[in-house]
């Protein structure tokens, strides 16, 4: 994060890297549409300090799907093509939540949430449905007694990739005010 940061966007490490594991070589990157990455993302303009989570969905010893957060408060999801044979086409992305500054609708410094830590994505198979359940808390790491952001801990259902029936494309990113709040369930 810039040290100026005023909740816009960031100057520095706004990208995500695949490289060989062997020799260090760079295999494919993305970062936002300004640069010349091989998957360029609209919006991809934070920061990103958290270990990307990867997911291996067909059990075949390769990667198939990416999450990872950033200082924006977004959620990015990258899918990967194994049977791809160069980089063009090796990944697509996307940003799938938009949870602070990012979320254009949001503003003030009680909504500059960050994502710091690694996303847990897991797969759920309840009743008839299946889902890869997104799971994510902001915080302000630098400075973790801070009170006047509104951190929070939210979960997406991802039915694009892991679903019984018929896939739920996520087209637009998901917003807070997209989600539930499960607490005042149990306030009482």
């Amino acid at each position: 994060e810039d040290s100026s940061y005023n909740g816009s966007s960031d100057s520095l490490g706004k990208q995500l890297y695949i490289v060989d594991a062997e020799t260090g070589d760079l295999i494919w990157w993305a970062s936002n549409t300004s640069s010349s990455a091989n998957t360029k993302i609209n919006g991809m303009n934070y920061s990103i300090t958290s270990k990307p989570t990867v997911i291996d969905l067909d059990n075949d010893t390769l990667a198939d799907v990416i999450y990872i957060g950033d200082l924006g408060g977004q959620i990015l999801k990258f899918k990967i093509n194994n049977e791809n044979q160069g980089v063009g086409g090796l990944a697509t992305g996307k940003i799938i939540g938009r949870f602070g500054t990012s979320d254009t609708t949001l503003s003030g410094v009680e909504n500059r949430r960050k994502i710091y830590e690694p996303i847990t994505a897991t797969r759920v198979k309840r009743n008839n449905e299946k889902y890869m359940a997104i799971v994510v808390g902001t915080g302000y790491r630098s400075r973790p007694l801070n009170k006047q952001i509104n951190d929070t801990l939210i979960v997406i259902k991802d039915k694009e990739d892991y679903y019984s029936g018929t896939p739920v494309a996520i087209t637009t990113p998901k917003k807070l005010s997209n989600l539930i709040d499960v607490t005042k369930k149990f306030d009482k």
